[in-house]
């Protein structure tokens, strides 16, 4: 507030929120892991999230029943479109006939694979909440098929994101009973030339527990469900798309 001959006015800072753009810094699903970082000193001692702490619920039991808090995860994901031409590329999809989906970044996934002229069966594997969001972003909704199931290649888009360790070992190894190949696409370190490269990195740990996931990371959590990683491909802005192989 300001004090001026008149009263009291709104300062610069009041200006802004009136703007709805403004507003969305201080709500919703990132201003929630801001605020959740209240809970971090407790949170290192116990070794779990801020998050959990914060709530009551780990951050993917809490998306998987909300379709707003989703659909702000789909709509963060929507950036991957510029950075999947690499992946949709890749000599890995000859062949491919049906593709398994998961995760927030599915619609990007989807819509860069129809980019590339790529055009596998594609399933999505989510349920509820998430299946109904992602239903409003991917292209042509009616030629997916919208139960898990076999394929030749499962991708992973954004899933680990959102997953403790111990959820993502559970997620690989469900996606280890459908297909002999999955990809990992995950932010794994701060885009270096982005200026909120290490706020991205504290979002990280408080949304999950654990910093973003290298390469390293993600082999552990790999081969503790039954992966090995065959190679990792730079997509850029810090994401990378893991190769996984089953033993």
């Amino acid at each position: 507030m300001v004090v001026d001959a008149g009263g009291l006015r709104l300062g610069a800072a009041g200006e802004e929120l009136l703007d709805d753009h403004g507003r969305e810094e201080y709500t919703g699903h990132e201003a929630d892991l801001l605020l959740a970082l209240a809970h971090l000193a407790p949170a290192l001692r116990d070794g779990t999230s801020p998050w959990r702490r914060a709530s009551g619920a780990t951050l993917h039991d809490t998306v998987a029943h909300d379709a707003e808090r989703y659909g702000e995860l789909v709509e963060e994901c929507e950036q991957l479109v510029f950075l999947l031409a690499g992946l949709t590329a890749d000599p890995l999809w000859e062949g491919v006939g049906t593709c398994l989906l998961t995760g927030p970044g599915s619609a990007s996934m989807a819509a860069a694979l129809d980019d590339a002229g790529r055009r596998p069966r594609l399933r999505i594997a989510e349920e509820g909440a998430p299946a109904e969001v992602l239903r409003g972003h991917v292209p042509a909704p009616d030629r997916i098929d919208w139960t898990a199931g076999p394929a030749d290649v499962a991708v992973a888009a954004k899933a680990l994101a959102y997953r403790t360790d111990e959820e993502a070992v559970r997620l690989l190894a469900r996606l280890a009973g459908w297909a002999g190949t999955a990809v990992l696409v995950e932010a794994s370190r701060p885009d270096g030339l982005s200026p909120h490269a290490a706020e991205a990195a504290l979002h990280a740990f408080t949304a999950t527990g654990t910093p973003l996931r290298d390469s390293a990371a993600i082999a552990v959590l790999a081969e503790r469900s039954g992966w090995r990683v065959e190679r990792t491909l730079a997509l850029g802005w810090g994401a990378e798309a893991t190769v996984l192989r089953q033993d």
